[in-house]
């Protein structure tokens, strides 16, 4: 089973969930992927790059990982 991946955060005072792949298309300048065919980042390099990069969190369970930062 593949698990699903979800980017909780902070903008403009209210909670945005979005999944991984999602939030990479909206923040495309983040990565060095074209965004065009197969030239996407996978949800794991988008789950590493918040964490090293961009100071997220990640917590997992079976079902899922959820990539948060609840502080602005």
């Amino acid at each position: 089973m593949n698990k699903k991946h979800y980017v909780i955060y902070f903008e403009n005072g209210s909670v945005k969930t979005l999944k991984s792949k999602e939030w990479a298309d909206q923040n495309r300048d983040c990565f060095k992927h074209s965004f065009i065919g197969n030239d996407i980042p996978t949800s794991n390099e988008i789950d590493r790059y918040l964490v090293s990069e961009q100071g997220f969190s990640l917590v997992s369970d079976s079902e899922k990982f959820v990539c948060f930062k609840l502080v602005n």
